[in-house]
């Protein structure tokens, strides 16, 4: 099958460590060092070669301790594989009846289980600014407005304090694409795909705004 704009198909695989399904490399000597191979045969390769859009539908766990602690370790090392190649996800699940691996929720659908909030924080979104009249009042500055422009594959933002800073490129899952020093970067290798672009300066203020890639 041919594709007119293969890099517009998004690939979600799911990734589940024993107590959904007892694969035999959980159970290798080499357990977790042979996962990132593994991970890579599998689906990281799109990731890694920026062939198109990698998303994990879904990945989750019950219990840390589960399998003499095989499902906790699996569950660390890939939330690490993710976060070192900047893949997009979703967690399985939100409500607690799932059977294999509960959820986000305790039982009485309010609580948060917080140590799984705990273990996938690293890859969450930055938090959203404050609205801009209350950012205007605390910082006593009219520069908020970043105006991003996208030139010749060259993305810029216009100065929003005095301060030296950086630029960060975000993905919608939080997962940081690229840095850069100053208002300005390159965006040679970026995929198509709505992004968030966010300036820090050294003050600890910051501002973001979307930014939409597209690549013919």
């Amino acid at each position: 099958m041919n594709l007119t704009h293969p890099e517009k198909l998004v690939y979600s695989p799911h990734e589940y460590g024993p107590e959904v399904f007892q694969q035999p490399w959980f159970f290798e000597d080499s357990f977790p060092e042979n996962m990132e191979k593994i991970w890579d045969e599998a689906f990281g390769f799109i990731a890694k070669n920026n062939i198109a859009p990698l998303f994990i539908g879904e990945f989750g766990i019950s219990n840390l301790d589960n399998y003499d602690g095989k499902a906790g370790t699996w569950f660390k090392t890939f939330i690490k594989y993710m976060a070192k190649h900047l893949i997009s996800w979703t967690f399985w699940a939100l409500n607690p009846n799932s059977g294999d691996t509960g959820g986000i929720l305790s039982t009485d659908w309010i609580t948060p289980v917080q140590w799984k909030i705990d273990n996938i924080k690293e890859l969450f979104a930055p938090l959203i600014n404050e609205p801009v009249a209350i950012r205007n009042k605390n910082m006593n500055t009219k520069g908020v407005h970043m105006k991003p422009k996208i030139i010749n594959g060259l993305l810029s933002v216009h100065p929003v304090t005095n301060a030296p800073g950086s630029l960060y490129l975000y993905r919608s899952n939080g997962a940081l694409v690229r840095k850069a020093a100053g208002v300005s970067m390159q965006l040679d290798g970026v995929c198509s795909g709505v992004y968030t672009a966010v300036w820090k300066d050294n003050r600890n203020h910051s501002f973001s705004s979307p930014v939409v890639i597209e690549r013919k």
